[in-house]
């Protein structure tokens, strides 16, 4: 069996408050993960557009509406990219630095290094995770149970190819296949229609979102509280149910039947939260007219646009027709050059002997390439996380920085039609004179280029190699684009409103933010009116539109159990522990049944 044509992952469904790296609270930050043992670059594509991130082999989602700081999925269309003026400084001075060891600007002053200090994929949000190593070191320990050695017939056809197989199905809901794929009989463990919850003596719920006991009594008023949107709480345990589809009914007992669909629930969370964007202790802040987005006056206009209505104005009062003032017009205006591209600035021509030289090499991670380079590149990490970030050398060590930025699980996958170096994780290097000076970490995917880190020599800062990276990342997309025409986007990780050091991201043009809710695309530009007045925002106006991919069907759920694929159905009738149906379900809202069809979450 090849471990090229599927992913592994082992969900970890703990839900613990942990630091922020950017209000400083050191309890408000909230997130779901999983340990990715395996991951093809598909399913990664399609977790990072349901808001899903990786830091090494760890992938995590925010829990956007209990969270202190949203962090919000930011990409850039890079084909209609446009250049600001302040980029094309940052063009032009690093011009001049390579071609004559010139950093001042042409009115004379020094170039500004904090400008851009922050790199793509840069800041704190990829490096606050709370125990990453202990994560890794637990993961290491399952690693026998996270190997596929065999597959369940039902499943014939889908693990194997699953690249080239997205659209088989499993058995129909409610069917519980035996190991050879015979029906199951006498188990009682058949499923009603698609929303019934059943209980463990097999007794129907009474309406969807009701809970019922083991004896068919309504749970309320037995010690349960319900509290917050998304929040229920037991009377003894008090443990924090903060995603769709959680349920308990007590301190040990939980409903055991088999959930065949929870849109029902979904449904009624989905509700909850969008009438509450923030948490109901916090006060709504509104947006003062004349400062910010007023809806009840007109967009400004630019000034050149004002300056020729005025001009436009006199020449009617002097008599003049429209079609002459237009003549006239039309016959000041100067032919304008061709705007240069980014890619005219990046490759600008040099002198013949320039003061610098510059290379820049993309290197797969792990690779034999990439190990010859592994001890500058450790080097460089180390001098920029202990300038920048006020690590310890301790902090920096040789394993931290593998299980962050070179241990990925992305599979490789070089097919005809990709880029030239395939798609997975890879390093860009920037070596200055033979020296290496700066590292973008990306991940080249199906449908983008998505940055993972970067760090450079602090000693460099004067040339804003933070922006510079973006830029030619940027580049990389379009040149790339030409090999792989799905692959035009250029995603930098988080866009968070709340932190004015992370909103330089909103700079590249055009740029769009992820809908927490619909997960659907929507501009910067449109978005950041409404972050202005609440942190947690549905950016999708239009209430009919739902996450289709957040409706589980759990018998179709893929699992690996003692080595073996098979549909939930039958893991259900080997494991009837009911409090495993609320995290699978669980599991599959936050990664989609997309994924979920296809990827295999480890059962122990």
């Amino acid at each position: 069996m090849s471990g090229r044509d599927y992913s592994i992952v082992e969900y970890y469904a703990e839900h613990e408050r942990y630091r922020c790296g950017y209000c400083k609270s050191i309890d408000t930050n909230y997130s779901h993960g999983m340990w990715a043992h395996s991951m093809t670059v598909q399913d990664y594509q399609d977790l990072i557009d349901r808001g899903w991130r990786r830091s090494g082999r760890y992938c995590y989602k925010p829990t956007m509406h209990v969270t202190c700081c949203p962090m919000y999925t930011i990409k850039c269309a890079a084909l209609d990219f446009k250049l600001t003026k302040s980029q094309k400084k940052v063009l032009k001075r690093f011009h001049r630095f390579l071609a004559h060891d010139d950093i001042r600007n042409p009115d004379g002053s020094l170039g500004e290094g904090s400008e851009t200090s922050e790199g793509p994929g840069d800041g704190p949000e990829v490096m606050d995770i709370p125990d990453l190593h202990e994560k890794s070191v637990r993961a290491e320990k399952n690693s026998e149970n996270a190997k596929l050695s065999s597959v369940d017939p039902s499943l014939t056809g889908r693990i194997g190819n699953i690249i080239s197989s997205l659209t088989d199905t499993l058995p129909a809901a409610g069917q519980i296949l035996s190991g050879t794929g015979e029906l199951l009989s006498g188990a009682g463990q058949y499923l009603p229609s698609p929303g019934q919850l059943l209980s463990g003596t097999g007794q129907l719920l009474s309406a969807p979102g009701e809970l019922l006991s083991g004896t068919g009594q309504l749970l309320s008023g037995t010690g349960q509280l319900l509290s917050a949107p998304g929040q229920l709480l037991s009377g003894t345990a008090q443990q924090l149910l903060s995603a769709p589809g959680q349920l308990l009914s007590g301190t040990s007992q939980f409903l055991s039947g088999v959930i065949d669909s929870a849109s029902e629930v979904s449904e009624l969370e989905t509700t909850r939260k969008s009438n509450s964007s923030v948490s109901s202790n916090e006060p709504k802040k509104f947006v003062t007219p004349g400062k910010g987005c007023d809806a009840s006056k007109p967009p400004c206009k630019k000034a050149k646009l004002v300056r020729l209505e005025r001009k436009k104005e006199k020449l009617m009062q002097k008599g003049f027709s429209e079609e002459e003032i237009e003549k006239m017009m039309v016959g000041n205006k100067k032919q304008a050059p061709a705007a240069k591209s980014l890619e005219d600035f990046l490759k600008d021509t040099l002198p013949d002997s320039p003061a610098h030289k510059l290379e820049l090499t993309i290197v797969p991670v792990g690779s034999a390439e990439f190990m010859k380079t592994q001890s500058e590149s450790h080097a460089l990490y180390t001098k920029y996380q202990m300038s920048v970030h006020k690590e310890t050398a301790e902090e920096c060590n040789l394993q931290t920085f593998c299980e962050f930025l070179i241990d990925s699980p992305l599979q490789s996958w070089n097919p005809s039609d990709g880029p030239p170096q395939g798609y997975g994780s890879f390093h860009q290097q920037y070596w200055l004179d033979g020296r290496l000076i700066a590292v973008g970490v990306i991940d080249i995917l199906p449908r983008c280029v998505s940055s993972v880190y970067f760090y450079y020599d602090p000693e460099m800062g004067q040339l804003s190699l933070g922006t510079y990276a973006s830029l030619q990342e940027l580049s990389l997309v379009r040149s790339l684009h030409q090999h792989a025409s799905a692959l035009e986007y250029y995603y930098m990780g988080f866009y968070i409103h709340t932190c004015p050091k992370m909103r330089y991201k909103a700079a590249y043009t055009p740029s769009y933010l992820l809908c927490p809710e619909t997960y659907t695309w929507h501009p910067v530009v449109e978005c950041k009116c409404k972050l202005d007045q609440n942190r947690y925002c549905r950016f999708e106006e239009d209430t009919s539109i739902v996450d289709s991919d957040g409706e589980v069907v759990v018998n179709e759920i893929l699992v690996l159990y003692r080595g073996r694929a098979m549909p939930y159905s039958i893991y259900r009738a080997i494991n009837r522990d009911p409090s495993d149906v609320v995290e699978t379900v669980q599991y599959a809202q936050l990664v989609g049944m997309k994924c979920a069809r296809r990827m295999l979450v480890v059962k122990n």
